[in-house]
């Protein structure tokens, strides 16, 4: 059970940690921080801000989470931090990528 699947079946049941400990084998706090988004953030770089805008508009409209976009340089260049990042979020990153290579 990845833990998409089992943040979905807790979302979506009345079952407790304990219970969710017995099913999947995960400790219980394991599993706090599996439900309570303790997920991975990433931080993008982009040679202009409007490719940042870009990412981020994409982003929101596929993943409904948040990011934040700092002030871009000088140089142009504009970080974009991107939050509760999963398998299928890092796919959606490496997409984006990818169609602007």
């Amino acid at each position: 059970m990845s833990n998409d699947d089992i943040k979905a079946y807790f979302d979506g049941s009345n079952i407790t940690l304990a219970e969710l400990s017995a099913m999947t084998g995960k400790t219980r706090k394991q599993l706090k921080t599996i439900l309570m988004g303790a997920y991975m953030q990433a931080t993008l770089t982009f040679d202009s801000r409007a490719m940042a805008e870009q990412f981020t508009k994409y982003w929101s409209r596929a993943t409904l989470t948040g990011h934040t976009m700092g002030a871009t340089g000088a140089d142009g260049i504009t970080l974009v931090t991107v939050y509760n990042v999963t398998d299928d979020s890092k796919a959606l990153i490496n997409d984006f990528i990818e169609s602007i290579r």
